[in-house]
């Protein structure tokens, strides 16, 4: 007859060794509920209004107990498009720039209904709503993952891009340097002032008011004619329209002032 050996026990010590290790995975399977989530498209154009509409296509792994369910659409950043500008060239360019996975996702919360008109509940539904850029949503790519009030994820996550064009970035040289702006123009030099004319070369001067011209501005028809212009009443001498009586009142006080002088007596012998 032959020997019994002992059964070792290195087997069982190693599979219980690993059941540390195997707790997390079990953990993780139990927290989803199961049931799938589908999107129509998994790339999105930004309408005109701004703002892009999602279309999910939500199927439970069993009929909801109630027409609604509240369910939390978890948009986590992976990679986020910038439009920038640099000194290579005028034109804009745009890079992928990929999000760290600590970055805090946007979480948008709503209310999806398992039920039609008459009441009756169904355990799939389409759903579709509308993000926008004033939440925190940039043209980017997501990765969107669905949970239920539990906290329990409905199907696997799920990969969106959102088309779109991000605000401009400048990195131009001359930004990154205070902004300099262009420079004004210098302002113009100050005209020199003119050399004086040489002798003999002077300009005419316009004739004084009143002054008689000479005899080489004269026409053939002798001096233009005088403008008058008032005054004090007074004329010029020599004018033909100069009146007499100053002339006979200086006369008049002249022959006075002879008449007045006393005459001086003769001298004595």
């Amino acid at each position: 007859m032959s020997e019994r050996r002992p059964l070792s026990r290195r087997p069982l010590l190693a599979a219980l060794a690993a059941l540390p290790l195997a707790a997390p995975s079990i953990a993780s399977a139990a927290k989803g509920k199961g049931g799938t989530v589908t999107v129509n498209t998994k790339s999105i154009a930004e309408s005109p209004s701004g703002g892009w509409k999602v279309l999910l296509t939500i199927k439970l792994p069993r009929k909801p107990a109630t027409p609604h369910q509240t369910f939390r659409f978890i948009f986590a950043p992976l990679v986020i498009y910038e439009t920038y500008l640099d000194d290579s060239s005028p034109n804009e360019k745009t890079r992928a720039i990929p999000q760290n996975k600590d970055v805090q996702p946007n979480v948008e919360t709503m209310d999806v209904g398992f039920s039609d008109a008459r009441g009756d509940l169904f355990d799939t539904t389409k759903f579709d709503f509308t993000i926008r850029r004033d939440r925190g949503f940039s043209a980017g790519e997501y990765q969107l993952e669905v949970t239920d009030g539990e906290g329990s994820r409905i199907g696997q996550p799920v990969t969106l891009k959102l088309e779109g064009k991000n605000e401009v970035v400048d990195r131009r040289t001359m930004m990154l340097q205070g902004n300099v702006g262009p420079k004004k123009p210098a302002p113009a030099a100050s005209a020199a002032p003119a050399p004086p004319a040489p002798p003999g070369n002077e300009a005419a001067a316009p004739p004084l008011e009143g002054a008689v011209p000479r005899t080489e501005d004269m026409g053939p028809d002798g001096p233009p004619p005088v403008e008058k212009k008032g005054g004090c009443g007074c004329s010029v001498p020599g004018s033909a329209e100069a009146p007499a009586w100053p002339a006979l009142l200086a006369a008049a006080a002249l022959g006075l002032t002879r008449r007045a002088r006393p005459r001086r007596a003769a001298p004595q012998s």
